[in-house]
């Protein structure tokens, strides 16, 4: 292993983060997942940034394997206080596989490649933290055997729900800067990529926009004129947000 993930002990000499970015072995350089820089790495979905002063980095053993859909069943589906949070239907939630940790108080989403493998669970806490469980891979959320022949490919799992509340299929990018070979494998026709109106959002989106290009499948970027779209949904309400999402699908 050659890169140590920054922590609230060592966090990102660029942004400052203490989740996401990546630490070189030697610390001369990290791999800043919100800051762009001149080259972009595309296996980690971050920019290289060359460190003026080498910094010490400790390379943890790597984790023992879990059995992710075993851990997920443990948990409860009492997920109702997300569903007021985030104002979408409860089902939406248990479609996504969001299951209640008693014992840590949060709630746990699951991280899914494009075939369906589950290979990580998110946490997430009603104070909007979010801490990905040890082990955890980047992927994607989405519902349990899905086909879809157009998706929204949403930022996050709130964006995801509420696009799906709304009436569309979606699946979410665990960050703007990840995920974007998973969702190149994903099964589907058309892509409409849901971007945050942000600098980073837009960076990643474009860099997504190339790669399902490369590959030969329609997509498009859209972003809703509030930072997000669960912001636009919460500022908007249900039927201008779905419309406006309904006149960009056509």
């Amino acid at each position: 292993m050659d890169y140590s993930r920054v922590d609230s002990r060592t966090p990102c000499p660029v942004c400052g983060r203490e989740k996401w970015c990546l630490l070189h072995k030697t610390g001369t350089y990290a791999i800043c997942m919100h800051e762009p820089e001149e080259i972009f790495v595309p296996r980690y979905g971050g920019w290289k940034h060359w460190l003026p002063e080498p910094v010490s980095v400790t390379i943890p053993p790597p984790p023992e394997p879990k059995d992710w859909q075993t851990l997920l069943r443990s948990y409860t589906d009492n997920v109702r206080e997300l569903a007021r949070e985030w104002d979408v239907n409860l089902e939406v939630l248990l479609d996504l596989g969001i299951r209640w940790d008693v014992s840590k108080g949060c709630f746990a989403i699951p991280v899914k490649l494009w075939n369906g493998d589950v290979v990580g669970v998110q946490r997430q806490w009603l104070d909007g933290t979010k801490r990905f469980m040890s082990g955890s891979k980047p992927g994607l959320f989405y519902p349990d055997n899905v086909r879809y022949t157009a998706v929204a490919v949403c930022e996050g799992a709130s964006d995801t729900a509420v696009a799906m509340h709304l009436g569309f299929p979606a699946i979410g990018r665990v960050s703007a800067s990840q995920s974007a070979n998973q969702v190149t494998m994903f099964r589907a026709d058309r892509y409409y990529i849901v971007a945050d109106n942000d600098e980073a959002g837009q960076i990643g989106a474009r860099r997504l926009q190339s790669r399902l290009t490369e590959h030969g499948k329609w997509n498009t970027i859209i972003t809703p004129p509030e930072k997000d779209l669960r912001a636009f949904y919460q500022e908007a309400g249900y039927k201008e947000a779905k419309q406006w999402l309904g006149d960009v699908w056509g």
